[in-house]
């Protein structure tokens, strides 16, 4: 009987999964999704939810969302020089 793989889940936020690899959740790999972004993929458990719930009000997630539109405010002020 073939062995059965643990079921996943996956996004395309590399700070989430980051967030979530530093966390010790099973990394399982990464796919090109339809719309060719690079999709992270992890064990889906209880845990890896709650870490992914954690994640979204956390410090790190404000800090990562600053860092990001810091960015995106240096590539409007690049394009209009």
């Amino acid at each position: 009987m073939p062995e059965q793989q643990p079921e996943t889940f996956e996004f395309v936020s590399y700070r989430l999964a980051g967030f979530l690899f530093a966390r010790g959740v099973p990394f399982t790999g990464t796919r090109l999704n339809e719309r060719g972004e690079t999709s992270f993929q992890f064990t889906d458990s209880d845990t890896a939810r709650k870490l992914v719930n954690e994640y979204l009000g956390s410090p790190e997630s404000k800090y990562d969302d600053a860092c990001k539109r810091m960015h995106e405010l240096t590539q409007v002020r690049r394009t209009r020089r």
